[in-house]
């Protein structure tokens, strides 16, 4: 039987003596030391204004925090939820209140769109996200090579990479990737091409010369876009994609090694990349390639209907 506090249940937006508190519940409440870093490096990321807390919610009895949840602005007018948590003494109502107050929060940003990504198996989580006007879209299946597992046999075609000047620069070779795309085509027109920019630019270490043009004898074939992960143990496949007319022709297997050679040259040995996992085509290259899925999650979208976030650009992409 369920024991229910008869404290007075208070939901707040957290102040700083509880961010630290907070945020580990948001995570799961999972062993402090095992996520003592991560928990650290987003409390200095607040420290230094890279992230809000203006979205961090409570649920308190008396001075007890039994529950969290976590809406936030990132990069991009892109919003992130993190669905609420309470502890296990507290009901789903409690659960359902933090959430109102984090989604009434995001739904008042200017923003295109917020996500959220779950558990394939969180059916709670995506109740919550459901009743907030979040939809389920797809599952993102994340995926690693080892330099040592990467194949490396395949015929070469003589595909290039240039280096974009500046990050604008690659918007029209962005946006001439999207037709048919088979990753997130939900997204299109959602989101102008300089959010979309201003996201990737977030993503990882940025360095604009990883950020590259394809081209194949001369012609333009696609974007590779890759960024070091924070701690620098990984390269990542921010994103990769190629015109319609340079589809089915190996091209992408020849991205990732370029890909793969360019980590090695920094002495980083392992790639990580997101695929949705109806993108088949992709996912067959990549395993070809060597890569194996550690992880995949439910992608949840709200789509904003906040009139701030309707803005003057006519050229909206994926």
């Amino acid at each position: 039987m369920q024991n229910i506090s008869t404290e007075m249940l208070t939901v707040e937006r957290a102040d700083p003596s509880c961010y630290g508190a907070a945020v580990w519940m948001v995570f799961g409440g999972k062993v402090r030391r095992a996520m003592a870093g991560r928990l650290a490096a987003i409390l200095q990321a607040e420290r230094q204004g890279r992230v809000s807390f203006e979205g961090l919610f409570v649920a308190r009895r008396g001075e007890r925090i039994v529950g969290a949840a976590w809406g936030t602005e990132q990069p991009g007018r892109f919003g992130t939820m993190w669905p609420a948590r309470v502890i296990p003494s507290e009901s789903p109502a409690v659960a359902r209140l933090l959430m109102q107050s984090a989604a009434k929060f995001v739904a008042g940003l200017d923003i295109s769109i917020a996500q959220s990504l779950i558990a394939l198996d969180a059916s709670g989580d995506q109740r919550l996200l459901e009743a907030s006007g979040f939809q389920a879209i797809t599952n993102l299946e994340y995926l690693f090579v080892q330099s040592a597992q990467m194949r490396d046999d395949f015929v070469q075609p003589k595909l290039k990479g240039v280096p974009f000047h500046q990050t604008t620069d690659a918007a029209a070779e962005l946006i001439a990737t999207y037709p048919g795309t088979l990753d997130c085509p939900e997204f299109e027109g959602l989101r102008p091409i300089d959010d979309v920019i201003a996201g990737y630019c977030d993503t990882g270490a940025f360095e604009l010369s990883l950020w590259q043009r394809l081209e194949l004898d001369g012609e333009p074939a696609g974007v590779m876009i890759l960024a070091p992960t924070p701690d620098y143990q990984a390269m990542e496949i921010v994103y990769l994609g190629l015109r319609p007319e340079m589809r089915n022709r190996g091209l992408g297997k020849a991205a990732v090694q370029m890909a793969m050679a360019e980590a090695k040259r920094r002495g980083i040995e392992r790639l990580l990349l997101a695929v949705d996992q109806r993108n088949e085509p992709a996912i067959r290259s990549y395993s070809a390639c060597g890569f194996l899925g550690y992880e995949s999650r439910k992608l949840m979208v709200l789509r904003a209907e906040n009139p701030a976030s309707k803005r003057s650009e006519t050229e909206a992409t994926p």
